[in-house]
């Protein structure tokens, strides 16, 4: 089960926000980098398996920001259309020029809610919520002790709705207040996981560590992220006997999953610091941002031809970790951790990074 979790809590940063994706190994999976045009702004990774080649987590270069996590169908419902479409859909719809962020998102949201407004709406679609906005910093309240505009410290609201919600459009607006945060699995936002409470609480006490013991140093932040929060294992050891669709209920238990087969029973024990410490980058390449890779993107591509079947059966587990940073001059700082191959073998911690460092286009703030 994915998790997102965000805080607007560091100083230094507009936006922080962490994620795991959980998913079964073989599911074909690009790692993230900028997509062919006519789309060459968008970056993030994308699942291959359905043909819509959606994404989970994404950005634009001008500040769209989108995260998704599916629901549980207890009926094994298989949408008609791919979730990760609904975020492909919002990274391509339009920002006008000098739009406040908040604007586009209501637009956005107003028209996937309307039934038969366009073809963007939930039907068809399985169990989802969406998190979605444009990153803009939302103009500061005007001094009267001073004639310079102050710096901004609050940004335009992030969306969350859902398609299984007694009323989709009731959606919630967070990020926009400081020292708040938020989680998200894969179950309604009112109502969350054990491991999305325990999750903020992480989150909360590794920004505070950030400040007091590291001076609040970037590289060290970005590392107790992957370590202390996405890495947190809590995972109840398999049980003899145990199914593998109950022992996949269990994951709402434990922020990182370490991976297990469909059929066999794990010796697991919990681990709260399993991943070891962010490696550095060793190459650059030139893309429409700077860009840091520490892997080959084409060596993570599933190079092999899978059927539907084959891509959701086999180990299940974290595949992907990604931390992404937003400070108040518009920098953003995206790094994705692969944590699997194509194969289902496991990556030496660091190979399979992609990091990504652009100015967001439009951003207004510092």
């Amino acid at each position: 089960m994915c998790i997102v979790l965000i805080s607007t809590s560091h100083p230094d940063y507009a936006l922080i926000l962490v994620n795991n994706r959980d998913e079964y190994l073989l599911r074909p999976t690009s790692p993230a980098s900028f997509w062919p045009a006519p789309n060459s702004h968008i970056l993030g990774g994308r699942d291959l398996l359905r043909e819509e080649h959606g994404t989970w987590l994404g950005m634009t270069t001008s500040g769209q920001l989108a995260v998704l996590t599916n629901f549980r169908e207890d009926d094994n419902f298989i949408g008609g259309r791919s979730r990760g479409a609904m975020v492909n859909a919002f990274l391509t719809s339009e920002v006008p020029p000098g739009d406040n962020g908040e604007d586009a998102t209501k637009r956005f949201v107003e028209r996937l809610l309307v039934p038969g407004k366009d073809d963007d709406n939930l039907k068809g679609v399985g169990g989802f919520s969406l998190v979605c906005g444009v990153l803009r910093p939302s103009p500061p309240a005007p001094s009267s002790s001073s004639s310079s505009t102050p710096a901004p410290t609050a940004i335009a609201p992030l969306t969350v709705l859902s398609n299984r919600t007694e009323d989709p459009s009731a959606t919630s607006w967070i990020a926009h207040s400081r020292n708040q945060t938020y989680g998200l699995s894969n179950t309604i936002f009112g109502e969350p996981y054990p491991k999305v409470t325990r999750g903020k609480i992480l989150l909360a006490d590794t920004i505070a560590r950030n400040l007091s013991q590291d001076a609040g140093d970037k590289e060290l932040l970005i590392e107790r992220l992957l370590r202390e929060v996405l890495s947190d294992d809590t995972m109840p050891a398999r049980k003899e006997g145990q199914s593998h669709e109950d022992y996949l209920g269990e994951t709402k238990h434990s922020i990182f999953v370490p991976a297990f087969d469909d059929d066999t029973p794990s010796s697991h024990e919990p681990s709260h610091t399993s991943t070891p410490q962010t490696s550095s980058s060793s190459s650059t390449t030139s893309l429409p941002a700077t860009t840091t890779n520490t892997a080959d993107p084409h060596h993570l591509l599933s190079t092999t031809t899978l059927s539907s079947t084959e891509g959701l059966t086999g180990k299940y587990g974290t595949q992907k970790q990604s931390v992404i940073l937003v400070d108040w001059q518009g920098g953003l700082t995206f790094l994705e951790r692969t944590l699997w191959d194509e194969r289902a073998r496991e990556v030496e911690v660091g190979w399979g990074d992609q990091r990504f460092e652009f100015v967001i286009e439009g951003w207004k703030g510092g």
